[in-house]
């Protein structure tokens, strides 16, 4: 492991919620719990499957290794577009491998992220994790979904193209790491 990522996973396991994020946080382990045991398989939705769904099945998947929970996470938007370039170089930049193809490789962990849509999640049911607020305005109700959770984060597209680019995916991708293991952390 990298010292870059070394840091920036010791920076993520340190990170204790509070308040209403910590109340936040909690409720959504407390639903999980309830349906983990019938399912298996966590679908964390975005409208255009780009940005913060990617970012939370990349650091679920990333994590998962580390508590050994038997889930199966998968990300998915009501239109298809493709993960943007900004999350592999977010992620260089913590020190997680990208290769040429676009693949995410870590010594435990190789990933090839790409955007889906819902209809090409094959799951026979799953529990909906919303990651954007459009998402539960414009994401169609299926009947796959036992329950649908919100986990929503600000977009860092709004910084596209800006000084503040690189600092902004990479504060979307902390947060989302360290919402994420909290989550796993306290699912067991």
């Amino acid at each position: 492991m990298s010292a870059d990522l070394k840091n920036f996973i010791q920076e993520v396991k340190s990170f204790e919620p509070t308040g209403t994020q910590k109340a936040r946080l909690e409720n959504i382990i407390s639903e999980l719990k309830k349906f983990l045991d019938e399912c298996n398989a966590v679908v964390f939705l975005c409208t255009h499957n780009s940005r913060r769904s990617q970012y939370c099945e990349i650091w679920s998947k990333y994590f998962l290794s580390t508590y050994k929970n038997k889930i199966n996470f998968f990300s998915a938007g009501v239109v298809k577009t493709k993960v943007h370039k900004q999350i592999y170089k977010s992620l260089e930049r913590v020190g997680i491998g990208v290769n040429k193809n676009l693949s995410i490789n870590t010594e435990t962990i190789s990933i090839s992220p790409f955007s889906k849509t819902l209809s090409e999640i094959e799951e026979k049911k799953f529990i909906s994790i919303m990651t954007c607020s459009d998402s539960e305005k414009t994401c169609p109700v299926d009947s796959r979904s036992l329950i649908n959770l919100k986990l929503f984060y600000e977009d860092p597209k709004v910084y596209d193209n800006t000084p503040q680019e690189d600092e902004e995916y990479d504060k979307t991708s902390f947060m989302i790491a360290c919402e994420i293991n909290f989550i796993l952390k306290n699912i067991n």
